[in-house]
């Protein structure tokens, strides 16, 4: 079977149900998928949700701070000297990255998967220009969405070489999980924590991205004009013993810790919105998947999966000003009839982005990129696995 190498910094949570998918899928199709994967550092270690996959091989790294910047240093190999394609993130953090995509002559061709242009956060222009040096050198591109592919192919990257993945987790278990709850769960999970029928949810990394004191100060906010008002907040990361200290002050807001399972579902369950002020990315899907609307704001660092988002149909989108987005909120509260038609429209894109469909196109690309190469075997001439 033709091997095909993902490297990663290491494998969350969410991206397990892909992966595993993928390696499935691709047996099937003589495509043998192994992930090559570390174990998380850093900030990335305080959100607990390293987990392993089916054909992962483990691979050590090295992680820097230089000047304020953290690198990472894989020992790839090993790992590497047996595979006829290669999957790199697009992330300019990755010394290795540089290594493999600089050689004139590779043993193996290599590809990229990420956003395709800088989302999340203003760059300078050397990052710009090692970004767009990556994405040139690469063999194909694996975009997240079709917000990525149009960036890449409007700065010179041939249209034929991208395949589009549709970024998504696995929300079935989680449909699912929701629609499964008894109202005797709901009951007491409700009495437990005094929740109200204007109960707001924030699930997510507990990190500087998500905007939480943006969305503790939105909720002072709500609460002075909706005493029944009720925030849950569920995730882990740098910033929870400040979550956890503004939760302890405030009898209104909880913080759940980390949620799984059935715990998960019911939280969703209860909640009338999901307060996403900061980066939303990936928690779009969830929110398509248990008919929960995004409450968000026109912040211009949003991640690629905001594109899923469409105002007023299946989320809210305000301005971005603590009162803007606190008068979004009390919109979905208080407005019965609009939260009905928010929560219908938003569960009718449940199944139009989901893990599945990810794992698939992914293969196909794979497909359609070992195809292009003219060589099964993916190694190239003049050179041998030596």
């Amino acid at each position: 079977m033709t091997r095909v190498v993902i490297v990663q910094e290491y494998v969350p949570h969410y991206r397990a149900p892909l992966f595993n998918q993928m390696v499935e899928s691709g047996r099937a199709r003589g495509i043998e998928i192994v992930i090559a994967a570390g174990k998380p550092s850093g900030t990335l270690a305080a959100r607990s949700d390293g987990v392993h996959v089916s054909g992962e091989r483990s691979i050590s790294q090295l992680e820097l701070n230089l000047a304020g910047r953290r690198l990472t240093m894989r020992r790839l190999a090993r790992v590497l000297s047996d595979a006829d394609f290669v999957v790199l993130e697009q992330a300019r953090r990755n010394l290795d990255a540089y290594m493999l995509l600089g050689r004139r002559r590779r043993r193996f061709p290599v590809a990229l998967w990420g956003h395709g242009r800088d989302y999340t956060q203003d760059v300078g222009a050397l990052s710009e220009r090692l970004r767009l040096w990556m994405t040139s050198r690469a063999d194909w591109f694996f975009a997240y969405t079709e917000g990525g592919k149009k960036a890449v192919v409007a700065e010179g990257y041939p249209r034929e070489r991208v395949t589009v993945l549709e970024n998504a987790v696995d929300t079935s278990e989680l449909s699912e999980g929701v629609t499964g709850l008894t109202e005797d769960e709901k009951a007491e999970f409700a009495g437990q924590y005094g929740l109200t029928d204007a109960t707001a949810l924030y699930i997510g990394g507990l990190d500087e991205s998500k905007r939480l004191d943006f969305l503790l100060e939105s909720a002072v906010a709500v609460h002075a004009k909706v005493p029944e008002f009720r925030l849950l907040i569920a995730g882990s990361g740098e910033r929870e013993s400040d979550v956890a200290a503004f939760a302890a002050n405030h009898s209104w807001c909880v913080y759940l810790g980390q949620v799984h399972g059935k715990r998960k579902w019911t939280a969703l369950a209860l909640s009338q919105a999901l307060l996403v002020p900061g980066r939303v990315g990936l928690v779009a899907v969830d929110s398509f998947a248990a008919g929960v609307p995004i409450v968000t704001t026109d912040w211009p660092w949003h991640a690629p999966e905001f594109e899923y988002l469409i105002p007023d149909v299946n989320a809210i989108v305000t301005g971005n000003s603590i009162d803007m987005y606190a008068d979004g909120v009390l919109r979905i509260l208080t407005d019965h009839s609009m939260r009905e038609r928010l929560k219908q429209d938003t569960l009718g894109y449940a199944g139009t982005y989901s893990v599945e469909k990810m794992a698939e196109r992914y293969i196909d690309g794979i497909e359609e990129w070992i195809r292009g190469t003219g060589v099964p075997s993916g190694v190239q001439d003049g050179e041998d696995r030596e």
